[in-house]
């Protein structure tokens, strides 16, 4: 997740290791302590390579 406490805008990227998708939304807090709203969101689907070089780099971290 980016964001910061000055800002009501949030950007959020998840990945899906058994879905093999990655999903980039940016949310937005609403008004009075309402639900967030998702203000754009992006998915797409990764290779089996890719899918192993994320794994990788995980586990360095």
């Amino acid at each position: 997740m980016i964001g910061n406490v000055l800002s009501p805008l949030a950007r959020w990227i998840v990945i899906d290791l058994h879905l093999m998708t990655i999903r980039q939304a940016t949310t937005r807090l609403a008004d009075a302590g309402g639900p967030v709203k998702i203000v754009s969101e992006r998915s797409d689907a990764f290779s089996y390579d890719e899918r192993r070089k994320v794994i990788a780099s995980g586990n360095e971290v």
